[in-house]
């Protein structure tokens, strides 16, 4: 019953350290960041046709803004609302697109916007584009009590209270 462990237990004691050696010196290495930067994916073209209903939104606004959108290779997925006097088209990348090349999608979608801007029936306004570049941010609340022997009832109603007032 002899295992490699008792046979050659130098070679495991190096095995050992060689990987405890290569884990620290990775956890060392890696970045770290408060807030990371996250790529954003997303954008929303709001267009405003004061006065229009939706049926006519839809096929003179929202369908030339669509029909351009398309063309464009990088973009996943169209979805649409009509309303009456504004429309609002939301797009999605790809996610396989390489972050260096997300602002160039975004300046060709801006583009496309202009083109179809010049098919917009009269009284339409400029599309108002928005990707807002998305980012992590955190913010600690804690609730402490004036009197330090408060129960813990009436603080988890003010608790729930506060998250109201801050929804």
């Amino acid at each position: 019953m002899e295992t490699l462990t008792f046979r050659e237990p130098r070679l495991v004691a190096l095995t050992i350290l060689v990987l405890v050696a290569a884990g620290l010196s990775s956890l060392l290495a890696i970045g770290r960041q408060e807030d990371p930067t996250i790529t954003n994916l997303f954008a929303t073209v709001t267009t405003a046709y004061p006065g229009a209903d939706p049926a006519r939104v839809e096929s003179l606004v929202t369908a030339e803004i669509e029909e351009e959108l398309r063309e464009i290779a990088e973009v996943e997925e169209i979805s649409s609302t009509s309303a009456t006097g504004v429309s609002i088209v939301q797009v999605e990348l790809v996610n396989t697109l390489p972050d260096d090349q997300i602002e160039g999608v975004w300046s060709e979608i801006r583009d496309a916007l202009a083109d179809a801007e010049a098919r917009f029936p009269a009284g339409a306004l400029t599309p108002d584009f928005t990707s807002d570049n998305a980012g992590a941010y955190a913010a600690i609340v804690a609730i402490t009590p004036a009197e330090p022997t408060a129960p813990l009832s009436i603080m988890g109603r003010y608790a729930e209270e506060l998250a109201d007032l801050l929804r």
